[in-house]
């Protein structure tokens, strides 16, 4: 399988996640550019990608998990109480949030 059809299907699985994620009413630019995020996934292991892609499917199927997800990645880090599947998911992630945006002025702003 070729490096880009194996990115279009973990695209695929990120964009589902993102929809779940807005109707939720978070909001999107947190997460890197698809442009950004092809070039993070260029360098991804196999092994990495497939751990990314069911880290997405969990949270997208998760409502009380994309919440709690949300909270990390608002306060940009974890608490020794957050729930360990959690932390996990925020790990695998974690490399396609946008570290320079304010996500309070974010959420005020799609409002």
């Amino acid at each position: 399988m070729s490096k880009g059809n194996t990115n279009l299907k973990i695209e695929n699985v990120f964009k589902v996640f993102l929809i779940t994620w807005q109707g939720e009413g978070y909001p999107t630019k947190i997460f890197l550019d698809e442009v950004q995020r092809n070039k993070i996934f260029d360098l991804m292991p196999k092994e990495e990608k497939d751990e990314l892609k069911q880290s997405l499917v969990d949270i997208s199927q998760d409502k009380n998990l994309i919440n709690n997800l949300y909270e990390i990645i608002k306060r940009k880090n974890v608490l020794t109480l957050d729930d360990f599947n959690l932390k996990l998911n925020y790990a695998n992630i974690l490399k396609l949030t946008n570290k320079n945006i304010d996500i309070e002025k974010n959420i005020n702003q799609q409002k």
